[in-house]
């Protein structure tokens, strides 16, 4: 006869291994690729040297290989001009960094079509981003309400683009287990953890008075820092709540084989 309590150990023991194996995953996959730019100019300028400032330079750099910028204004071209812009190193690290994390979601999971966890972490990513842009120049160009310093604007700007990124990657994840309740839920937690991130990642650095604007790099190490952390641990939540309901949906499935 099986032993009840050895099986809520083994069950407990593999949720906890799906959780820090999904926040090693999500640092290293997409926390680190999104922020990758941010950590090269705090290195830049903790280490300076010229094969430093020529990585940083070719993240920077925008590629045009499908139209250029100056061309007339046509649908193609505009179509175009908007494809390219996900045809950088920036991103091409970052899909190569979705790659990795949907492979090993994958592994930790037991959900063996990597492809669709894949598609799923693509879409949410980037879609998520869509919004960035339009936030930016929303918080930037709208009066500072209620006395906000820049600060506390660029807290509250880094915190909403989080939140778009981790709800987006949620309900694509959730779509991928044909769920919507999972969906719903999927995007909920890992917003709010991620957000929470963000904010704990901001009161730190606040105390130790790194603020924007006041120099020091604050600005790119505030983001740097908070992009890891929300994706830490909205990755957590994403790992741990995607296996749940994966072994809702297959309950012989074995975590993290």
């Amino acid at each position: 006869m099986t032993d009840p309590n050895a099986s809520s150990d083994s069950h407990s023991f593999s949720y906890l291994r799906a959780a820090w194996q999904s926040a090693l995953a999500a640092g290293l996959c997409l926390g680190l690729p999104i922020a990758l730019m941010f950590w090269m100019v705090i290195l830049a300028n903790v280490i300076p040297s010229p094969s430093m400032n020529n990585v940083l330079s070719l993240l920077q750099n925008t590629w045009y290989p499908f139209a250029n910028e100056q061309g007339p204004s046509t649908p193609i071209h505009d179509f175009l001009m908007v494809l390219q812009i996900y045809v950088t190193p920036g991103s091409i690290v970052l899909s190569l960094g979705v790659l990795g994390g949907a492979l090993l979601l994958s592994r930790i999971s037991g959900y063996r079509q990597w492809w669709w966890i894949l598609a799923a972490g693509m879409a949410g990513v980037f879609i998520g981003k869509a919004p960035i842009d339009w936030l930016d120049g929303w918080i930037q160009q709208a009066p500072p309400p209620y006395g906000w310093s820049l600060h506390v604007r660029f807290a509250v700007f880094l915190s909403l683009s989080v939140l778009c990124v981790a709800m987006a990657t949620g309900l694509a994840l959730g779509l991928v287990l044909r769920s919507g309740k999972a969906s719903l839920i999927l995007a909920a937690a890992s917003g709010v953890v991620s957000v929470i991130a963000v904010i704990a990642a901001d009161l730190i650095l606040w105390r130790v008075g790194l603020r924007v604007g006041h120099g020091n790099l604050a600005m790119p190490k505030l983001t740097a820092v908070g992009t890891m952390a929300a994706a830490i641990a909205g990755g957590t939540v994403l790992g741990v709540l995607f296996t749940h309901y994966h072994r809702k949906r297959s309950p012989d499935t074995s975590v993290g084989e």
